[in-house]
């Protein structure tokens, strides 16, 4: 029996496991394990797993597939930890906003015979507790993969076939670029929040403002809640581009400043030209350049989920394609 290995701390990993549970894959359990015995058994009673374990090391034994859902500040201990004792040919992937680093830790830690590649899902709903983790949270979303230089094809078309099956779409991007617009989408709305806390909370007229506060300083504030010691670990690994775009915001919240000043001023046309951005964000009319192209669900479902046996059909057949194509050329 096959086996898919979900280490988790929290509802992302959750709710993979819900839908790979949803899968009903044929001859492959799905194990959870995680330091935190309380998420282990709401994740049980949710239905996300097949089995649980507190023992990492066995739990990673017999894995082909592992998903390493760890907080920013527990990753790079985890990988390091897990490397040992990871079978050879296994499959890793991971969940975090720091892709540049933990391909360099992959590298470090885990020999040739391990295919790392790097992932990222964009759930739809934001996933702050246990009970957040939901079947459906990644149908229709972009899900980023990151492969590693070391990663064979087969690995990165089980880690596709696993995003499909989740019901989201593979996007392929280069490390730097996910983390420099993941700072600008992730981070940055995150050290915005905890900002605004900060410089209203520090004011001496505090006691009385938050007699007023309402549901906007609740909403724009909800990331202030987060964990610092995580929060900050995902701002230092992305020191550079999170630098970048905190500039850009400073620099936004100036010109509206200098608009204030301004009776002839173009602040509403600023206002507007954010709203706008901001619906066709939400219906999904900003239209991406074309990126590389995505495997068809044929190509990229593993061997994992199919069956060994099945999978070597399907390759005997596309090679006999591609030996008809070439002589149908000539």
């Amino acid at each position: 029996m096959d086996r898919i290995t979900i280490i988790t701390a929290g509802p992302v990993g959750l709710s993979i496991g819900l839908g790979l549970k949803r899968a009903n894959l044929q001859n492959t359990e799905i194990l959870g394990t995680s330091g935190y015995s309380g998420l282990l058994t709401k994740g049980s009673k949710m239905g996300a797993f097949d089995r649980t374990s507190r023992n990492l090391k066995g739990a990673l034994e017999g894995a082909q597939l592992v998903i390493l859902d760890a907080p920013a500040g527990e990753t790079r201990e985890l990988m390091e930890a897990i490397g040992p004792i990871l079978e050879n040919g296994c499959v890793i992937t991971d969940t975090g906003t720091n892709k540049v680093e933990v391909l360099e830790w992959a590298k470090e830690y885990y020999s040739d015979d391990i295919n790392f590649v790097a992932g990222r899902p964009l759930p739809k709903e934001l996933m702050s507790e246990i009970e957040d983790a939901s079947v459906d949270v990644f149908e229709g979303t972009n899900y980023c993969i990151i492969p590693s230089e070391r990663a064979k094809p087969e690995a990165v078309k089980t880690v596709t076939g696993l995003v499909e099956i989740l019901g989201a779409q593979p996007l392929f991007i280069d490390a730097l670029e996910h983390d420099s617009y993941s700072s600008a989408a992730v981070l940055l709305p995150r050290i915005l929040s905890s900002a605004l806390v900060g410089s209203v909370s520090s004011a001496s007229s505090w006691r009385e403002i938050a007699r007023v506060a309402g549901a906007e300083f609740r909403t724009v504030s909800h990331f202030a809640r987060e964990d610092p010691e995580h929060s900050a670990a995902s701002f230092r690994a992305n020191a550079e581009p999170v630098r970048h775009w905190i500039n850009q915001a400073i620099t936004e919240l100036i010109n509206y400043r200098d608009q204030l000043d301004q009776e002839d001023g173009d602040l509403a046309k600023e206002l507007e030209r954010a709203r706008e951005e901001r619906i066709k964000w939400e219906v999904d009319a900003i239209v991406p350049e074309r990126g590389p192209e995505i495997p068809t669900i044929g190509q990229s479902l593993g061997g994992m989920f199919f069956g060994r046996r099945l999978t070597g059909k399907i390759k005997k057949i596309n090679e006999a394609a591609d030996r008809y194509d070439k002589n149908d050329r000539k």
